[in-house]
């Protein structure tokens, strides 16, 4: 009896020992081009890397649901409209409609209460449900997602492609004062930028061209699979506790800034920087410059038609930190505001923030193919 109950112990003290040393780190998941679509937390264990489905839902499907069955081990993945059967600890995998076994080098487990799934998942399994191949480099901590038949258009040589983000959506009404929603407002304003671009050698694609619900991964999802995309303009509705307060504000993402008004100095050394520089998200990084550039023309085009000051600030925001682009956030004006409010519900404030905006992109464009020694219609200049 002892010694079972030592080779017990020895076998517990095994399992939760290889879960011990486990190492926690990250990996960076990238498009075809190289281009960071999300970095997340990964678990070295038992010869393999491990992901969280959370992975899932981040890269592959944002409607995926999970259901764990303590007593049985078993884990129920509904993944791409496909239902897979899995089992902790167990190789063998069940993939419904049609029935498929597959048996993987590495089991799924638990840590912390939490599935976990090996990297060959990923690079075995999910081709077989996607249009996707996926390969892993440990070496360079770096998965790669490739999609099989290019789902792109392309938007021709002579035009300049930017993404609109529209703020909330579906269940999500974003602030509201009165019957008045933002959700609602900010549909209106796209499908208005969009209808005026197109007489102008740009296209304009949409996160959403409804009421619909989006998350942030489905936006940032959307915009770095968009290849040909130049520029994320992210618009929004404001709202204060104070109703004097009041105009449009143009932000842009620094990881290093608690809250930096342009004027003062964004890359003076300071301790507080540093610190903040081991946050900074390596998409935004790389388009800081380029992402105050825009903001600087946005800002210069409101002032020029609307008359009225324009602020422009830096801080850390999640929305688009992961965009691999020059993106901004505009908020339009703030619906506590009576003036504000009243203003938004028309359209002649609508459509002088439109054509700031269209004109913003054009200007813009100018620097871009300035920059990048390219003509008019973004052929390179010999």
């Amino acid at each position: 009896m002892a010694i079972r109950v030592i080779q017990l112990l020895v076998a517990l003290l095994f399992f939760a020992g290889d879960l011990y040393f486990a190492q926690a780190q990250s990996i960076n998941i990238v498009d075809e081009n190289g281009k960071l679509i999300v970095r997340t937390d990964v678990l070295l264990t038992g010869g393999t890397t491990y992901l969280s489905t959370e992975a899932l839902r981040l890269v592959f499907d944002a409607n995926l649901t999970q259901k764990y069955i303590p007593l049985t081990k078993k884990l129920i993945l509904t993944l791409g409209g496909r239902q897979i059967r899995l089992r902790i600890n167990v190789n063998s995998i069940r993939i419904e409609s049609p029935g498929q076994d597959v048996s993987l080098p590495y089991p799924p487990l638990l840590f912390e209460r939490k599935p976990f799934l090996p990297i060959e998942f990923f690079t075995q399994l999910i081709p077989r449900i996607y249009e996707f191949d996926v390969s892993y480099n440990a070496t360079l901590r770096r998965m790669q997602v490739i999609e099989k038949s290019s789902q792109f258009t392309d938007s021709g040589p002579d035009q300049f492609t930017v993404i609109i983000d529209l703020g909330h959506g579906g269940k999500d009404t974003g602030c509201y004062q009165d019957s008045i929603l933002e959700k609602d407002l900010v549909l209106r304003l796209a499908e208005r930028i969009q209808m005026e671009s197109l007489d102008k050698a740009m296209k304009i694609l949409l996160t959403r061209d409804s009421d619909t619900t989006l998350y942030a991964k489905d936006r940032i999802r959307f915009a770095n699979r968009k290849k040909e995309a130049k520029l994320f303009i992210s618009v929004h509705c404001n709202m204060s506790f104070s109703p004097k307060r009041k105009g449009l504000e143009v932000y842009v993402n620094n990881a290093r800034s608690n809250l930096l008004k342009i004027g003062s100095n964004p890359d003076k050394d300071s301790e507080t920087n540093d610190r903040f520089a081991l946050l900074k998200p390596l998409s935004q990084d790389h388009f800081l410059e380029s992402s105050r550039q825009l903001a600087a023309v946005l800002k210069s085009r409101f002032e020029n038609i609307l008359g009225q000051k324009v602020s422009v600030f830096e801080l850390p925001l999640n929305m688009i930190q992961n965009i691999y682009m020059p993106a901004v956030l505009v908020e339009v004006g703030y619906l506590s505001n009576p003036v504000d409010l009243k203003r938004l519900k028309g359209d002649q404030f609508f459509s002088q923030i439109s054509v700031a905006i269209l004109q913003a992109i054009e200007e813009y464009q100018e620097i871009f193919m300035t920059e990048n020694n390219l003509d008019s219609v973004g052929t390179e200049v010999q």
